[in-house]
């Protein structure tokens, strides 16, 4: 043995040996040297765990994987450990899920303001609006309230992330609002996008557009969206946009390139952090929404 690399026992019960000692070694001595070691292990002081013999009943642990057989499948978890967790403590679904979902917008200060100023700006059809504030805020879960509020007697359209130049976005645009693009030119697609917001007009709907995550847009762009502001009657705006973005948006809209953008923002908003008394409440409105009944699960220490 003293030849040999120092290896853990386990290592050779395992099997785990250096594959450049194997040519030096004969199948033989590996054998022996594996014997050896179960012998050893099992008489250890220290091994309490007595060796059961083998049953024609119970599988091994461990077996060869013979060339050419299929490799048997782990059998699922199936979920049961995330709904053993739920029945635990009474609730129906994950409280804390990453997905913006509007059922569990904690109306918050800051975030009742931000909600407030977006839909009055809508009703009363301002035009351009945006909502500024850092990663993990809640801007998308506002902006999925405010489509759930207007959805039913509204034209609405939600951009995430579009990528490319001014024809790509009024392609995305154009799709978002019912109509088909294909390969028109930007002066087309814009026709096509006027007479789309006409028909909803005419019908008696408003359209709204809510671009997500703009601080991503390119500046030629933003500038086709500050051109969508034209689409008008002699009355009223046919088109209500909310740019939502992080403060990089802030940034952007502060360049002199867009400057002209920025003047037909009407209604700028953003939001704050939770202090304590806000992150209690969110967190025990949460778990009222998902189901929860019972006392608090987090103590103020963990708070």
């Amino acid at each position: 043995l003293h030849s040999f690399p120092t290896r853990r026992s386990s290592d050779l019960i395992t099997g785990f040996w250096p594959t450049n000692m194997m040519g030096k070694r004969n199948r033989s001595e590996v054998q022996k040297l594996r014997d050896f070691s179960r012998q050893s292990m099992s008489n250890h002081p220290l091994n309490t765990t007595p060796v059961q013999p083998q049953s024609e009943d119970v599988i091994p642990r461990h077996t060869d994987h013979q060339p050419g057989a299929p490799k048997a499948e782990r059998p699922a978890i199936s979920g049961l450990g995330t709904k053993f967790l739920y029945e635990r403590y009474g609730i129906l679904e994950n409280p804390f899920g990453v997905t913006p979902n509007p059922r569990y917008l904690y109306q918050s200060r800051t975030h009742a303001e931000a909600r407030s100023s977006l839909v009055i700006g809508i009703e009363c059809g301002v035009g351009f609006q945006a909502l500024i504030a850092p990663p993990g805020m809640g801007k998308t879960t506002i902006l999925f309230n405010i489509l759930e509020r207007f959805n039913k007697v509204a034209r609405t359209a939600f951009l995430f992330q579009i990528h490319g130049g001014p024809r790509d976005f009024l392609r995305h645009l154009t799709s978002e609002l019912g109509g088909e693009a294909h390969d028109l030119d930007v002066v087309c697609m814009q026709d096509t996008i006027n007479q789309l917001l006409i028909r909803e007009r005419r019908a008696g709907r408003q359209t709204i557009i809510i671009i997500d995550e703009a601080q991503s847009l390119d500046t030629s762009v933003l500038e086709t969206v500050r051109m969508l502001s034209n689409f008008e009657t002699s009355t009223e705006k046919l088109l209500q946009i909310i740019l939502a973005g992080q403060p990089q948006l802030a940034e952007k809209l502060a360049n002199s390139e867009v400057v002209q953008l920025h003047q037909r923002i009407s209604i700028l908003t953003t939001l704050i952090p939770f202090g304590l008394e806000d992150t209690r409440n969110y967190i025990d409105y949460r778990l009222e929404i998902s189901g929860y009944h019972g006392p608090p699960l987090f103590t103020p220490a963990a708070l």
